[in-house]
């Protein structure tokens, strides 16, 4: 069995989190399209913010559930 590519792995762990809704994403950093869950119901465990070492966004753990 050949091990799974990394960047597939990414994608379907990013995208897992934003379907549970786990990601808090700020207002600055959506767009008119944005499907951010805004339930105050639900734990985020992640959060979209500035990237402090490259340009643009990062994906920030901010608390384990």
């Amino acid at each position: 069995m050949r091990p799974s590519d990394p960047d597939h792995v990414a994608t379907s762990y990013l995208e897992d989190l934003f379907r549970r809704g786990r990601v808090h994403v700020p207002e600055e950093h959506r767009s008119a399209t944005s499907f951010a869950d805004d339930s105050p119901y639900r734990l985020k465990t992640h959060e979209i913010t500035r990237s402090t070492t490259s340009e643009g966004l990062a994906l920030v753990r901010r608390c384990f559930d």
